[in-house]
């Protein structure tokens, strides 16, 4: 890692000319910068889900700073009804430059209608916060639904060659 750890540093500077010589003691402070980025682990900001079963996605979280960030939660912003759950709910230390995967559990009810919907991930912490995270969910309703339709428009379609063919004429 190519920051310096926060606190005090004594540096002596030494000019000299000749034989004229002269040093002055400076004191750098450095103070740890807090910094913290969700980011999706595949970099796609878009995922898939099937109405009212479990749909996983990764998220990461970093620590960009020049500090250790402390008690980091996690929570999402929802459409209503939905479950999303993080694994590990948290985080209680994570180092500068380090980073860990956090899996996210997205559950739509099992009526959700098909279509686009987002969601908003947020990691905070103590000392900072990231930028919230937005994701497009797209929701496909199961196929028993999609064979079903198949099967009413089959029925359909007979019903309707068994009454033509019975009060045609002849």
């Amino acid at each position: 890692w190519l920051k310096p750890e926060p606190g005090e540093y004594q540096i002596t500077l030494e000019a000299t000319s000749g034989e004229i010589k002269g040093t002055i003691d400076l004191t750098a402070v450095v103070t740890a910068k807090y910094t913290l980025s969700l980011t999706p682990s595949e970099e796609r900001y878009n995922t898939e889900a099937t109405a009212g079963k479990d749909n996983y996605f990764s998220v990461v979280v970093t620590n960009t700073g020049s500090a250790a960030i402390d008690n980091i939660t996690f929570s999402p912003d929802k459409p209503e009804g939905w479950t999303v759950n993080f694994t590990p709910d948290k985080v209680d230390s994570l180092n500068a430059g380090e980073s860990q995967t956090i899996d996210v559990n997205i559950k739509p009810p099992p009526k959700t209608i098909a279509g686009d919907y987002q969601i908003t991930l947020r990691a905070s912490a103590k000392q900072t916060s990231a930028e919230k995270l937005d994701i497009r969910v797209t929701v496909e309703t199961p196929t028993v639904w999609g064979w079903v339709g198949v099967g009413i428009i089959v029925l359909v379609i007979a019903g309707l060659a068994v009454v033509f063919r019975r009060f045609s004429r002849r």
